[in-house]
């Protein structure tokens, strides 16, 4: 199922843009978690359209993939982990660059253009026993911000723990 999120928002030019210019309206949402997406943009490359598909690769797993003119350039997951396991654990099954910093007491860990954190806050009666990480990464982006992506995970995270997924 995609669903598109962007609308353009002029009516010159096509496909990817070397200026960095989008024409895609930016999204509140990404696959129903509502959170402030300002910072995912400035990973974005150019382009005219935005939308976003939402998969369930395994048991547990949620992930929001941001397409632009149908190309992906971003994920975001969510992914239930058996009790015990720990953010490293996590993220070295998917990080795509080595990450160099972390926030909050090991909450978060991140680079210039991916993110993960635990959603400490979280419970599911659905998912007894387990734990609730996520996860934001920004495919081949050429925008390398720490600071940015750290704020994108905390907000993302939070977000999470107040959505469905939590409940």
């Amino acid at each position: 199922m995609t669903i598109s999120i962007g609308i353009a928002l002029t009516l010159s030019g096509c496909g990817n843009k070397p200026d960095g210019h989008r024409d895609f309206a930016t999204p509140s949402t990404l696959c129903g978690v509502e959170f402030d997406t300002s910072e995912l943009v400035k990973f974005l490359p150019s382009g005219k359209n935005l939308s976003t598909k939402e998969e369930h690769p395994g048991k547990g797993i949620t992930q929001c993939r941001v397409l632009i003119d149908d190309k992906l350039a971003a994920s975001a997951t969510q992914a239930w982990q058996a009790e015990g396991s720990t953010l490293t654990e996590f993220s070295a099954g998917q990080t795509l660059k080595k990450i160099d910093h972390a926030a909050d007491g090991g909450k978060y860990v991140f680079s210039g253009s991916e993110a993960f954190g635990s959603a400490d806050n979280c419970t599911n009666p659905e998912q007894a026993n387990r734990r609730l990480f996520t996860a934001v990464q920004a495919t081949d982006s050429k925008h390398d911000d720490s600071d940015a992506m750290k704020s994108l995970i905390e907000s993302y995270t939070s977000a999470v723990e107040h959505s469905n997924a939590c409940r």
